[in-house]
């Protein structure tokens, strides 16, 4: 049950998060499917409305984010706001725009509010440019790879604070149709399935749809949101004892872009049947669910006008969902929901890196740093302007991928009774989470590489090189395996991919005098150190080394 049993559909929003005020000051917040007419802004409004530290507004149109972020700035002028634009109909949109997320200095996001949504009534088929149904491209599969690819950072926050909110915008349009598991693009007639994936055909006769039409939106529709339900609920389970829940919603009826194509006569009689609801009563079950304490317990949960209710049982069983992400996994690329699969094929059990998925605190942190600078730094190896990092570091805008990677570095050294006996284990989690991370962000469409990306696959690269790792790693990206670790010599592979993106950075040569010096400094000094371990690779392995010294300008 929510916190208060007197809400219902005619609750209002302002309502709702005076309530939870303290729910939502200081939080960092994602929201999808934003724009001034619809429920996201006035979701994005109203929590600004209680002090966030960030909010983060995601929409295909920048227009709609710029006039959401205008009203917020009107009315809350310390609220900061970030645009970001996907189009969640495209794979490669998602892609791109949750590697701009894992960019993002922030290191945690509390709240993700997913409202992205499509409601098309219209008779013609259509299909995303990856030649997916279009509803079930964006209720389901776009919303999948998004919410998989930046959920690290939302793990963070359920870390720290033991209550960070996944929360999906569904639909009671589910109890329209399960998922069509064979027939999942609706390229057959309605009723051409196993009975068990046929669609409420009581609904379709009662406001006159014939089941024989070629393709009939409104199953589309329900099996999408369906989907989105399942996937929550898959999650959930996912991500229990993570401090994490995911919780899905119907908002009710609410006229605004979602029907931008769907006209009364679309609706047929449902338009005349259904409570149709204001913009901000719209907006307060999604508020309920992301910041009611009384939700921090709940977490594969559906609500309805404020309260937790019953789903279809077909849009809540595991099994179903267990088979529906899978089927997931296979749309976006097997890749897709980790970025990469570390396999461990050796007797690590997972629950010791699990330990170990998020950064140390602070003061822990800050140990590890000192560790670092008087354990590594400079013997011989020096990647870091020490008074630079560390500001960086204080100020927040330093990657966590660089972050992992020092840590994993420095606990080679390191006796903090924090990892009590488990250093190798944390090392090996920390240098996983990096990988991760570097993969995420620099193999995305458009992404260039950067000076802290070298920093830390070479950082990466000198633990392979220099230690026994207890554990083997595979990694698959696009349709290649590659080993880091358990093979000959993978420390080869992976300095010489250091030694490629530091000649693109021109590291090989003097650097611009207009930049600051710490930042010239940092540059001859990894490249100096890249040359180092290049040699020191070479050094009678009878392979030539990747630098050539008259390519040196420094």
């Amino acid at each position: 049950m929510a916190s208060y049993a007197e809400y219902n559909e005619k609750t209002e929003a302002s309502e709702v998060v005076k309530a939870f005020s303290g729910q939502i000051k200081r939080k960092t917040i994602l929201i999808t499917g934003v724009g001034p007419a619809g429920i996201g802004g006035a979701v994005a409004t109203e929590i600004a409305s209680q002090g966030p530290a960030l909010i983060i507004l995601a929409s295909r149109t920048l227009s709609k984010i710029e006039a959401v972020a205008a009203q917020i700035k009107a009315s809350y002028a310390s609220v900061e706001t970030r645009a970001l634009v996907v189009d969640f109909s495209s794979i490669e949109s998602v892609r791109q725009a949750a590697a701009k997320v894992v960019a993002y200095p922030e290191s945690t996001i509390d709240v993700f509010i997913h409202n992205a949504g499509l409601m098309d009534l219209r008779p013609e088929h259509r299909k995303s440019v990856d030649g997916i149904d279009e509803h079930l491209a964006i209720n389901f599969v776009g919303g999948f790879l998004f919410t998989n690819l930046i959920l690290n950072k939302i793990i963070a926050a359920g870390q720290i604070t033991g209550d960070a909110r996944i929360v999906i915008v569904a639909s009671s349009a589910s109890s329209i149709s399960p998922v069509r598991f064979h027939d999942l693009n609706l390229d057959k007639t309605a009723l051409d399935v196993p009975e068990e994936e046929l669609p409420n055909v009581a609904f379709l006769e009662m406001f006159g749809i014939s089941t024989t039409a070629p393709y009939i939106p409104w199953v589309a529709y329900g099996q999408s949101k369906t989907a989105s339900i399942l996937f929550a609920v898959q999650l959930a389970d996912v991500l229990k004892g993570k401090g994490v829940t995911v919780n899905t919603l119907h908002p009710g009826a609410v006229r605004t872009e979602l029907q931008r194509t769907t006209t009364d006569k679309d609706l047929g009689a449902t338009a005349t049947m259904m409570y149709w609801k204001t913009l901000s009563q719209g907006a307060s079950t999604t508020l309920v669910a992301a910041f009611d304490p009384a939700m921090k317990e709940k977490t594969g949960a559906y609500l309805e006008d404020c309260q937790i209710k019953d789903a279809m049982p077909y849009a809540t069983d595991l099994t179903i969902a267990k088979r529906l992400w899978k089927i997931g996994e296979d749309i976006v690329g097997v890749d897709a929901c980790l970025v990469y699969l570390l396999d461990m094929t050796e007797n690590l059990p997972n629950a010791a890196l699990e330990d170990f998925e998020i950064l140390a605190t602070p003061h822990v942190l800050e140990s590890l740093i000192d560790t670092y600078f008087s354990c590594v730094h400079n013997q011989p190896y020096s990647f870091f302007h020490e008074q630079s990092f560390r500001q960086r570091l204080a100020n927040g805008v330093l990657p966590d991928y660089l972050k992992f990677a020092v840590l994993a570095t420095a606990l080679q050294f390191s006796e903090n009774p924090y990892y009590n006996g488990a250093r190798h284990e944390a090392s090996t989690s920390y240098a996983r989470k990096s990988w991760k991370q570097i993969v995420s962000v620099w193999f995305a469409p458009e992404t260039d590489p950067d000076i802290n990306i070298c920093q830390a696959i070479t950082l990466l690269s000198i633990i392979d090189f220099t230690g026994k790792p207890p554990v083997h790693f595979n990694f698959h990206f696009a349709d290649s395996s590659v080993s880091l670790a358990g093979r000959r010599h993978p420390r080869w592979l992976n300095i010489g991919l250091s030694i490629r993106i530091a000649q693109d950075l021109r590291l090989m040569m003097e650097p611009d005098f207009n930049l600051p010096y710490p930042n010239q400094e940092e540059r001859r000094r990894v490249f100096w150190s890249i040359y180092i371990l290049d040699r020191f690779c070479s050094c009678g392995r009878g392979k030539p080394a990747a630098v050539a010294d008259v390519h040196c300008r420094l």
